[in-house]
């Protein structure tokens, strides 16, 4: 036998290997494609989330601004009423039921 029929018969005979090694090479490329896509969602997620959590806290610190006494004793205000001038007073109950 040449080399050539030699170089044939061994190619043939290993024809599931190699098959075996072309199935791998294209599931690991399949891999790192899937692998790259996921890594740009990520970032993509992150990106949305860190803009998410911006406006949360912007939204946080409007309402705490207009959550203080005196922002909202302005608003009132408009509405006709007004801060007490004393203080409270104390409601004490006599007739407590046990």
């Amino acid at each position: 036998m040449n080399g050539l029929n030699m170089s044939a018969f061994y190619l043939f005979n290993n024809i599931h290997f190699i098959f075996y090694l072309a199935f791998l090479g294209v599931i690991y490329i399949a891999n790192s494609h899937y692998a790259v896509q996921t890594i740009k969602e990520i970032k993509h997620i992150q990106k949305e989330l860190k803009k998410v959590s911006w406006e949360s806290n912007s939204k946080n610190s409007d309402l705490m601004y207009q959550s203080m006494e005196s922002e909202v004793a302005k608003k009132v205000k408009k509405m006709g009423l007004g801060e007490l001038g004393t203080n409270p007073k104390k409601i004490i109950n006599k007739n407590k039921i046990k």
